[in-house]
């Protein structure tokens, strides 16, 4: 009998070598990291994403994981670097996945950043604007006031992870600082961590939502099991230490932690906003601000006017709007929201606006 063996199915794929190239980067993804087309392949060019490349550098890279349109490369070692290159402000910047321009000069940021919207406007819209006018600008640093912050207890050594999640991971970086988040929060990770450690049972939380308004701050605690009275106690007094209010979030209902007699709230225009745990806000105060005097600038808003505002909130830009029209009606999806904007409208006396969910 003959020992040759028929085999059925498709022939195994050999995969290629993962190599090294020296690409030159001609613009930037998205999703901030650098893009070439440099590369020859059977097919064609093949477009190859590096991590920390900028356009109109030389880099040296290795693949690291080959698809069959695109490749993806780690960057080795830059052999020319841009003038817009600088250090980034941050010591987990390498490793964490919230920040992805930081090794980018903040000007040279925002004009890649209006290029990327450009060029998606002139391939999906097929539109090309007839002026640009100057982005609107804030500090680069301590501006953000939401962030989404994750944790964990790992089971061998019963270490707490407070932080963020690691560059194309789905893991937790351990991080003792963000300087996006607001200067006097310099020491949150770390107190965070030192009081979680103490809570026999912290891997029922899962991760802490930051809000903060012109007055106070807020820690969200989103739970999975309810904690005991001690952990309570523990987290109101760190909360205390820091200055912020703080709540329990369970599947089914929000309970207070920590409070203090200053509201939850931002001022637009002498308008002020409430907001409750978990609510959407603007994350750049400033950049929200200038949004709206940007918008009533270019509307020409006159007091004949009625204004339809979809997707509303909680009356970030309906409310400061109302002051110079005849009327503002807000559609929003979510019910806890028109309710939200209803209470701001009525609580700044704001007569000539209407909330409506869709």
């Amino acid at each position: 009998m003959s020992s040759n063996k028929i085999h059925f199915g498709r022939p195994k794929k050999h995969k290629q070598k993962l190599s090294e190239l020296t690409l030159t980067i001609d613009n930037l993804s998205l999703e901030g990291r650098g893009v070439s087309r440099q590369t020859a392949t059977e097919q064609g060019q093949k477009t190859i994403f590096v991590d920390g490349a900028i356009p109109g550098e030389i880099v040296r890279v290795k693949i690291s994981q080959q698809h069959k349109n695109y490749d993806e490369a780690k960057l080795i070692s830059i052999e020319q670097a841009s003038v817009h290159r600088v250090d980034a402000n941050c010591e987990h910047y390498n490793h964490c996945g919230g920040c992805q321009l930081q090794h980018i000069a903040t000007p040279a940021q925002l004009d890649f950043k209006q290029q990327a919207v450009l060029s998606l406007l002139a391939r999906s819209a097929k539109v090309t604007p007839l002026s640009i006018q100057e982005p609107i600008r804030s500090a680069p640093y301590h501006y953000r006031r939401t962030a989404r912050i994750g944790v964990n207890r790992l089971s061998q050594s019963n270490n707490i992870i407070v932080g963020f999640r690691r560059k194309s991971s789905s893991k937790l970086l351990q991080v003792t600082k963000c300087n996006i988040l607001p200067e006097n929060l310099s020491g949150l990770f770390d107190q965070l961590r030192q009081t979680l450690q103490q809570i026999s049972n912290a891997k029922a939380i899962t991760h802490i939502e930051y809000q903060q308004g012109d007055q106070s701050g807020a820690l969200t605690f989103r739970c999975k099991e309810p904690l005991s009275k001690q952990a309570r106690k523990l987290l109101a007094t760190m909360l205390t230490e820091l200055g912020l209010q703080g709540f329990l979030k369970f599947d089914s209902a929000t309970e207070p932690l920590h409070t203090n007699a200053e509201s939850l709230s931002y001022f637009v225009n002498q308008v002020e906003l409430r907001f409750n745990s978990g609510d959407f806000l603007q994350v750049n105060s400033q950049v929200n601000k200038q949004m709206i005097n940007r918008a009533i600038e270019w509307l020409a808003l006159t007091e004949k006017d009625h204004v339809l505002d979809l997707f509303s909130g909680l009356g970030n830009f309906s409310l400061p709007i109302a002051k110079h029209v005849a009327t503002v009606t807000g559609v929003e999806g979510s019910e806890s929201m028109v309710q939200r904007a209803s209470e701001n409208a009525l609580y700044n006396k704001i007569e000539n606006s209407q909330f409506f969910q869709c």
